[in-house]
């Protein structure tokens, strides 16, 4: 049995193969992910995208896995608008959100897991908040998700990211930006669909499967000191 694992970085996406007889990988590598469209805000052409992920998925399936297992740089979304067209990919880098007011400043953003910043995505849409009725909201790892399995769906990890989820509850805000409609929440990482036969499983946020990986213990302190970067005391 054979597991394609990629990790969706904001660099690079990089891939292995491994076994689950064997601890050394059969293969792996990396390809760029796309260069931006544009710096303020943030982008990346969707297309460009799908054409990595899709080129990666093809190397396992010539080399026999039967699952797929995806780690994914947080923050950043996509829409799909009532017809059906999507938007290019707003990255994590993007700032723009509003920070200051009172609907969101009254949210305690802890308990969802995250904090209120300039690049938290139910800061930077609460603004056109309006002009989204019946949009629907994707994190790059739930719309990774939807590409393959046709399922807008990820790991709590990703999704709680966005700061539209209570994170132990995985209740959705439904009030701060009405009308938006918003990804399904898997709280274990689960099977979510299949692409070309393989098993495709619930996108996770990198940060937590870099802590994950890490080792670390529920009395360990982790300090992320840069990008995908872990010192643990």
């Amino acid at each position: 049995m054979k597991a394609l694992l990629l990790d969706v970085g904001s660099t690079f996406v990089k891939y292995a193969v491994c076994t689950d007889t064997q601890d050394a990988y059969v293969l792996q590598d990396k390809l760029p992910f796309p260069s931006p469209l544009t710096e303020e805000p943030f982008t990346v052409a969707r297309a460009e995208i799908d054409t990595v992920i899709r080129a990666i998925l093809a190397v396992g399936m010539e080399n026999g896995c039967d699952s797929v297992w995806i780690s994914v740089q947080m923050h950043g979304y996509l829409l799909r608008d009532r017809g059906g067209a999507f938007s290019d990919y707003f990255s994590w880098r993007s700032g723009g959100g509003d920070t200051e007011s009172t609907a969101l400043c009254a949210i305690d953003f802890s308990a969802r897991g995250t904090r209120l910043k300039p690049n938290l995505p139910i800061a930077k849409l609460y603004p056109i908040r309006d002009a989204l009725c019946g949009t629907e909201l994707f994190t790059l790892g739930s719309y990774i998700a939807y590409l393959l399995t046709g399922n807008n769906i990820a790991h709590k990890t990703d999704i709680c990211a966005t700061g539209f989820f209570a994170a132990d509850t995985l209740l959705p805000d439904t009030a701060s930006v009405s009308g938006l409609v918003l990804p399904k929440v898997a709280e274990t990482v689960s099977l979510c669909g299949n692409y070309c036969g393989m098993r495709v499983y619930t996108p996770v946020g990198d940060h937590a499967a870099s802590v994950y990986g890490s080792g670390a213990q529920m009395d360990t302190y982790v300090v992320n000191v840069g990008m995908t970067s872990q010192i643990a005391f």
